[in-house]
């Protein structure tokens, strides 16, 4: 929460030049035409069970790589400052270079193109959006 309180700041800043004034507190939703579902059926929980155990799995499988990775860097790295150096400088290459090749296998869409198979969807008047459709 506070890494996305101070991106939204830092945008706010560097876009407006301020982010002290009240305008920039205001936070908004689009303008959406929604109906209420009345409720969650059988079909509804099974899939948030799975999607619990499917987190949960992911969650072990993460906790025992961070675990496997950090053993690695206590063996080969140590407390020598240069290996921690070059670790450092290997990992944010591999983030920059992930970050900037990524966006390049995808062609720029807009937001109208990307919604347009959702059913509901008014591509004359893309501020609005029946949910109605989908149930």
């Amino acid at each position: 929460y506070f890494a996305c309180a101070l991106s939204y700041f830092t945008i706010k800043l560097l876009s407006e030049g301020t982010f002290l004034s009240t305008a920039s507190l205001a936070f908004s939703t689009p303008a959406l035409q929604t109906t209420c579902y009345p409720g969650y059926g059988a079909e509804d929980l099974i899939m948030f069970a799975l999607m619990g155990v499917t987190g949960g799995l992911l969650g072990v499988l993460f906790n025992s790589l961070f675990e496997w990775c950090q053993l690695r860097r206590a063996k080969y790295i140590g407390r020598s400052g240069y290996k921690k150096l070059i670790e450092v400088v290997m990992v944010v290459f591999v983030t920059s270079l992930f970050v900037a090749l990524v966006p390049i296998g995808y062609g720029c869409s807009s937001v109208t193109q990307l919604a347009e198979h959702l059913p509901g969807f008014n591509a004359d008047d893309p501020t609005t959006y029946s949910s109605a459709a989908v149930y």
